[in-house]
């Protein structure tokens, strides 16, 4: 996975709901992990937060699908098509029901999607996964 440092898992997770920070971190303190966590709150300083590192890129991304401005997909698909970014994976959060979500964060190169409010404890196994593998071994809708 890029950019894993000494075990410790970096974790960017841009969403613009602070509750939903507050959510994501204690579970993943919890989980036993030690992670660095870093946060934006829009597609765009998401973006920007990436663009700015010169190597050291986050391990898993936390994306939510509705962001002000640039939204979650277009966030996804911009990170998909980067040179060095589309090896992170990338799992997707959403309030939303529709199918037609779920289709596009995997044909984006989502790693896996999430609906809000998730469980708290499939997040964990799903984060584990990741930290072990780098990848996810549950099956896909």
């Amino acid at each position: 996975m890029a950019g894993k440092t000494l075990n410790k898992l970096k974790i960017l997770v841009v969403d613009d709901s602070a509750d939903q920070i507050e959510i994501i971190e204690p579970q993943l303190e919890m989980s036993g992990l030690e992670f660095e966590l870093h946060s934006e709150g829009s597609g765009e300083r998401g973006l920007a937060y990436m663009q700015g590192l010169s190597g050291g890129y986050p391990d898993i991304i936390i994306l939510d699908i509705s962001l002000p401005g640039i939204n979650g997909l277009e966030v996804l698909k911009q990170l998909k098509s980067h040179a060095s970014w589309h090896v992170i994976p990338a799992i997707v959060l959403s309030v939303s029901e529709d199918l037609q979500d779920v289709v596009k964060t995997y044909k984006l190169g989502g790693t896996f999607f999430m609906k809000k409010p998730f469980d708290q404890k499939a997040f964990k196994e799903i984060v584990n996964q990741l930290r072990v593998t780098g990848r996810i071994n549950i099956s896909r809708p």
